[in-house]
């Protein structure tokens, strides 16, 4: 009996898993032990007297969503052209994608979310002063994740644009990116946001609603990803 052929949407995901895991694995080697490096050289006193705070993880999670930018952009100029000329659709070629995307951004999240007992224990051990608390982690999970996913299509949007017209669309789609990202962070960010030098006060929402509104973004741009990529010429591979 033949083995049942895998559905091209796993096959992309699977691959690109394959060439992306090893940047994903060592940044976060990387990235951990330059966190790790802080506590044990620097005292941890993050405050002048015995108080409560948040810690340097609550805020670490911005070169993590630029690393994820990155590989977003680089998603479609790298990869595309090798999959259509090996019988992949576009439209498959978008879902192995978008399923890249998930799996790049939940492992990120579960990382961000161990990341604050690690810094407590870190705190602990070393003598720091401050009394740190920890988030609810279900709830931290799910707006790292989403923030991740946020910013991988926001740099896949950007990387598909510059493969899809020129270079001027280019970086005009990149500057008006810049409006995604600025409403993400503004969503799911807490207190006011100070922007161009202007300080913008949040409204007030719910945590459910907040995500949801961060979702409706995600999937706005993963849309627009879609369609630039159904009718795109194939280019000769890029790198």
């Amino acid at each position: 009996m033949t083995a049942k052929r895998k559905h091209p949407v796993l096959i992309v995901a699977s691959n690109l898993w394959n060439g992306y895991r090893l940047s994903l694995i060592g940044y976060w080697i990387v990235f951990v032990a330059i966190f790790v490096g802080i506590h044990l050289g620097l005292p941890i006193n993050l405050s002048k007297e015995l108080g409560v705070g948040q810690g340097i993880w609550t805020g670490a999670s911005i070169s993590p969503k630029i690393y994820i930018l990155v590989i977003g952009i680089l998603l479609t100029p790298v990869s595309l052209s090798s999959f259509v000329s090996s019988g992949i659709t576009r439209k498959h070629f978008v879902g192995g994608a978008i399923l890249l995307s998930l799996l790049m951004s939940f492992i990120s999240a579960i990382v961000m979310i161990i990341g604050f007992p690690v810094e407590r224990l870190l705190t602990d051990w070393f003598g720091g002063q401050e009394i740190l608390v920890t988030p609810p982690l279900l709830q931290s999970g799910v707006e790292f994740f989403l923030g991740f996913l946020g910013y991988f299509a926001i740099g896949w949007l950007i990387g598909s644009s510059f493969y899809r017209f020129n270079w001027k669309s280019g970086i005009a789609i990149s500057i008006l990116s810049l409006v995604p990202i600025i409403l993400i962070e503004m969503v799911s960010g807490t207190g006011p946001i100070e922007l161009f030098g202007y300080t913008i006060t949040r409204p007030s929402m719910s945590f459910v609603v907040e995500m949801l509104l961060v979702l409706l973004i995600v999937g706005i741009i993963m849309a627009l990803n879609y369609g630039m990529h159904r009718t795109v010429a194939i280019k000769r591979k890029l790198i």
